[in-house]
Formats: structure tokens, sequence, C-alpha cells
């Protein structure tokens, strides 16, 4: 009986292995899409894809709903296809379908942007449905041929991505030393690429106003947010203090605005 089932518990792990091979595809493709769009910073595509990461800051969450999630629905529907038609067992077919799933996807639920160009920009986005849905199932045909592919793919990948961001919450810092006072906040670090939260706490309707001071022997490429809010992007050298606009609290809440740098070492 034993050896009966063997067979099949072992086919039956590679199917669900290939599949999640093709999610980790996609995941691997938008690390590198953001890796390239952030000039190849090493913190960044981890923090986009973040599954926590917050609406307009990151796609991780939507990214990971699509891939393990709907994909997966998908994928296993055309399987189900294929088994009852075998004109649907063909590559070029399955591709077709698995590109329409992820176009469809967003026609059906496209963005309601209440500004013109709305239609295009369902479009695009569909569009990079379709690709991520090839991605995937690429990544699903090649777990399907090699024990290697499954393993990074399918298991190592994802674990990896997840177990940076939770080692990693707010990115690397070396030699990190804070002071903090009545209004005032210091920070001294030898090496920073990642995000730095700062409390502050304030009123509904009240406006906040603070001025950022870099000192650094080398270009710092920072940003700073309060809230989903952009507050202020600069570019400093040393010595150069720029004032960020003010921000209107939105909530009786502490309002907490994130200083985000990058300096090599």
């Amino acid at each position: 009986m034993e050896n009966r089932l063997l067979p099949y518990a072992k086919r039956r792990d590679v199917y669900v292995l290939s599949k999640l091979s093709g999610a980790g595809l996609g995941i691997a493709a938008g690390l590198v899409y953001i890796w390239a769009k952030s000039d190849f910073d090493a913190f960044e595509p981890f923090e986009a894809l973040r599954p926590d990461a917050a609406p307009g800051l990151g796609i991780g969450m939507f990214l990971w709903l699509m891939l393990y999630g709907y994909g997966m629905l998908v994928t296993f529907a055309i399987d189900g296809l294929a088994c009852w038609k075998p004109a649907f067992r063909r590559s070029a077919v399955q591709a077709s379908l698995h590109a329409a799933a992820g176009l469809l996807c967003f026609l059906v639920i496209p963005f309601r942007a209440p500004f013109p160009g709305s239609l295009v920009i369902t479009g695009i986005a569909g569009t990079v449905g379709a690709v991520f849905a090839l991605f995937f199932y690429a990544g699903s045909r090649l777990g399907r041929r090699s024990t290697w592919v499954r393993g990074l793919l399918g298991l190592a990948l994802p674990l990896i991505v997840l177990g940076v961001q939770a080692l990693y919450p707010e990115g690397v810092k070396q030699d990190w030393k804070e002071t903090r006072g009545e209004g005032l906040y210091e920070a001294e670090f030898r090496y920073m690429n990642g995000t730095q939260n700062i409390p502050v706490y304030a009123k509904k309707g009240q406006i906040i106003s603070f001025t950022m001071t870099w000192e650094s022997d080398k270009a710092v490429a920072t940003a700073c947010r309060c809230g989903d809010r952009a507050a202020l992007t600069i570019t400093p050298t040393t010595g150069r203090v720029r004032r960020s606009p003010a921000t209107t609290a939105d909530s009786e809440e502490r309002s907490t605005p994130t200083a985000t740098a990058s300096t090599p070492l």
C-alpha cells in the first residue's frame, strides 16, 4: 500500500512545488525590477515588497496576494481545463491563458481613479499583470523539470525575502547613536541604508514643521515622509540644510515622519 502511495505523494509534491516556483519567479522579477529602478539600492526592493508595506510605499501585500492567491487559483483552474480538454495542454495555449488571466484581473477590477487617463493606467497595469503571469507560468514549467529550481524558487527565495524583511525591518545601520530631547532628535552613524522613525505628537489640524540638518563627508540620498504623504526629498552634501514643507496632522494620534537615507561606506 505504501509503495502505491509513494509515487502519488511524490507527484503531488512536485506539482505543488512547481506552482510555488512560479510564484517565486514572480517575486524574483519584482525584486530585480525595483532593484534596477532604485539605482541598484540593496534596501529598497525588500522594503517595497514587505507584506505589511503601507499603501503608497510599496506593492508588497498586493504582489504576494496576486502571486500566491489569485495566481494559484488561476493556474489550478487552467490545469483543470487541461484535464478536461487535451487541447488546453499545449504550452502555447497554457501561456496564453495565464497571460489573459493576468490582463483580465485588472480589466475586471479596474483602477477607479477620478481623473482622465485612468483607462490607460488600467491597460498598463493589465500588461504588467500579463507579464508577471508569464513569469509565473515559466517558473512553474522550470519547477517541473528541476529539483534545484523547486528548492530555490519554490522554497528558499520567498523564505529568504521574508527573513531579511523580518531581521532588518529598518535596513542596515552601523555605529548608530541617537539623542532625543524636547523638540530635538539627533543621530550619529557611520553607515545607514534604511529608514528611521521619529515620533512627533500632534493633534488633528495642527501644523508640523521641522528642519533636517545633514553633516556628511559623502553625498547622501535622503527622503522624509509624514504618514503616507511625502514631506521632504533632498540630496544634500556636507553642511547643506533645507527646511521641509509644513504638514498637517491627519489624526489626533501621533504622526511619525520617517527619514530614509542611503550613504556609502
